[in-house]
């Protein structure tokens, strides 16, 4: 009898251990689109320098982390979902001279100085000066998925190179910045 139950009591166990729902995500899709682009960037920022901010539209999904001394050196992480597929077409028609003056609106005046391709990783570098200050702009454009691109958007001004410099080699080891730029 103790053998019978203990067969029976192992079926219940086995049947219940199958018979359990798929787990559910804790988090909705856009949340933790935010979490993967935030994700890019945690490992470089530190949290006693730099701040934060996310938000997911229905196109992309972005975070800006800005530095705490001077605000206007920041990078801008936009995750672009290219639900149709982020074929090279589709990619280098989103990243048209067109799309980077929209981009790039915020630091008009602006021109490109230098374009590169390192790997998967292809550079576009611009400098912006309005008034005194110069400032250098780098933009990272990354495949990462069959639907997703990565952009990555640095802004520092000029004074901040070194500083550009170290943070671009932390994010992009092979191709922090374009041998050939001024």
């Amino acid at each position: 009898m103790l053998k019978l139950i203990l067969v029976l009591l192992v079926t219940v166990t086995a049947a219940a251990a199958y018979a359990q729902p798929e787990p559910t995500p804790s988090k909705p899709p856009a949340q933790r689109e935010i979490l993967t682009v935030l994700a890019y960037g945690d490992p470089y920022f530190e949290s006693d320098l730099w701040r934060a901010a996310a938000e997911e539209q229905a196109t992309y999904t972005s975070a800006t982390w800005r530095y705490q001394p001077d605000p206007n050196f920041l990078f801008f992480f936009l995750y672009l979902h290219f639900d149709s597929g982020a074929t090279p077409e589709a990619v280098a028609n989103y990243f048209s001279e067109e799309n980077f003056r929209n981009l790039l609106a915020n630091y008009e005046p602006w021109r490109q100085t230098a374009v590169c391709t390192e790997g998967d990783v292809t550079l576009y570098e611009f400098i912006s000066k309005t008034g005194a200050e110069a400032r250098l702009l780098r933009y990272w454009v990354r495949v990462v998925s069959p639907t997703r691109v990565l952009g990555v958007n640095a802004a520092a001004l000029e004074t901040q190179r070194q500083m550009l410099d170290d943070y671009s080699l932390l994010l992009f080891p092979d191709a922090p910045w374009c041998e050939d730029a001024p």
